[in-house]
């Protein structure tokens, strides 16, 4: 085998070829250390901005427990004196109020307990933001049958037609869940009052392999589907205080309690023709 004429020119070539494969290893390895160092730097301004708005929260939520204390005594407590005097005034001044005079007090104590009511619902959904979660499997066929139990004083000398599907286990905190059935379920009960036979079905359908979705179906007087946004809305209402009570903060307090289970709820009506809420929860 014939050698190579000149060994000293392809060893140079070779010297060559690897020195520019070890600059760019090199360049590589600096490429990969410049991004580590970019990495930690953002890992460390994360953890600063995590810190940062944690604080602020707690900030916020010390804020709100200040205020729902100063709702719950500073402002009901003259608000229940004005009611009780005002009752007060109705027993003992009666006889020498006119019809008119009458009915003008009357108002005022209306409104004095509808304010207390408003008061009230609004300390709760406050308490649906601050309550601290405890996650677990809950059982929501067990679940639902409690808050039947919960909402009986709702359903006396009421003929309704119940439609129940077998309800799954899944995760979440069993008490707010529960809250989301009673607030679901109430406003169920409430707006077929005037329906013979009332119809109400609660059931389930799958949506995908990690998440269910829950319906409660009624057959009620509905909504104009136009104006669905305000639904969740704090104090909106689709049907006026002289038709149906409530204080129009139950259905803002189910979303809150969904969107914090990681799940989301909408709903579907047709004015005359009842409406169905669906809300989704993530398996066990």
């Amino acid at each position: 085998m014939a050698g190579d004429p000149n060994p000293e020119r392809h060893s140079v070539a070779l010297v060559r070829k690897l020195e520019a494969r070890n600059n760019e290893l090199q360049e590589s390895l600096a490429s990969l250390q410049a991004a580590h160092e970019r990495m930690v730097q953002l890992n460390r301004l994360l953890e600063t901005q995590v810190e940062q708005r944690t604080a602020t929260l707690a900030a916020v939520n010390k804020e709100l427990e200040t205020f729902s204390f100063t709702v719950a005594h500073d402002l009901r407590a003259p608000l229940r004196r004005i009611t009780g005097f005002a009752q007060l005034l109705e027993e003992t001044a009666s006889s020498v109020l006119d019809g008119e005079n009458r009915k003008f007090l009357r108002h005022i104590i209306d409104g004095a307990v509808q304010m207390d009511r408003l008061i009230e619902a609004l300390l709760e959904f406050s308490r649906t933001a601050r309550t601290e979660m405890c996650f677990g499997e809950v059982d929501l066929e067990a679940l639902l049958d409690e808050t039947l139990v919960i909402l009986r004083s709702d359903l006396l000398d009421r003929q309704i037609d119940w439609r129940r599907s077998a309800l799954p286990k899944v995760r979440g905190d069993k008490a707010l869940l529960r809250q989301v059935f009673v607030n679901l379920l109430s406003n169920a009960i409430k707006y077929t009052r005037m329906r013979e036979p009332a119809s109400i079905e609660v059931g389930t359908r799958q949506e995908g392999e990690h998440e269910i979705v829950v319906f409660v179906r009624d057959n009620g007087v509905g909504f104009d589907m136009r104006y669905a946004e305000r639904l969740f809305g704090v104090f909106q209402r689709m049907h006026g205080t002289d038709e149906f009570e409530g204080a129009g903060i139950g259905l803002a307090g189910a979303q809150r309690i969904v969107t914090r289970h990681g799940g989301s709820i909408w709903a579907d009506a047709e004015v005359g023709h009842g409406a169905t809420f669906f809300f989704s929860l993530p398996r066990t």
